[in-house]
C-alpha cells in the first residue's frame, strides 16, 4: 500500500502476496480524518468531486476499482425506477415520522424506526 506506515503514516506498507486485505465501507464513509466533525450530518454533497460528478473514491457503498460489485448498475437502476414510479402516482410525499431519525446498528443505512410516510395522489 502506497502509505500508511512508519510513525508518521507517509511511509508504504508492505503486504505480502496472499495476505486477507478487509475494510470496512461501514466505517470508511464515518471518518471524521476524512470528512471533519459534522461526519454523522447527512450531505450527500460531501461524496461529489469537484467536477460535479459523483466520486468513487470516497463513497464506496458498492466498492471501487476492478473489484467493483457486479449488481451496482442493477441496483442503482432499480432504486430510480422505484423513485420515478413514486413521483409519478403521488403528487405529494411527506415524511411523518414522530421521532427524529436515528440510524440502525448494521452494516447498510437506515433508520432503526423504520420510515413513516404520507402520499397523496
Amino acid at each position: 500500500m502506497p502509505r500508511g506506515g512508519g510513525a508518521d503514516g507517509s511511509l508504504p506498507i508492505l503486504v505480502p502476496a496472499g495476505t486477507t486485505v478487509v475494510w470496512s465501507t461501514y466505517a470508511l464513509n464515518r471518518n471524521r480524518e476524512v470528512y471533519g466533525p459534522d461526519w454523522a450530518e447527512f450531505r450527500p454533497d460531501r461524496w461529489t468531486d469537484r467536477r460535479g460528478g459523483s466520486s468513487s473514491l470516497f463513497f464506496m457503498p458498492f466498492g471501487s476499482g476492478p473489484r467493483t460489485c457486479m449488481g451496482q448498475q442493477l441496483v442503482q437502476a432499480e432504486v430510480g425506477l422505484v423513485l420515478v414510479r413514486l413521483l409519478q402516482a403521488f403528487s405529494e410525499l411527506k415524511c411523518e415520522d414522530p421521532v427524529p431519525f436515528r440510524e440502525a446498528k448494521a452494516v447498510s443505512f437506515y433508520n432503526c424506526n423504520g420510515t413513516l410516510i404520507s402520499a397523496r395522489s
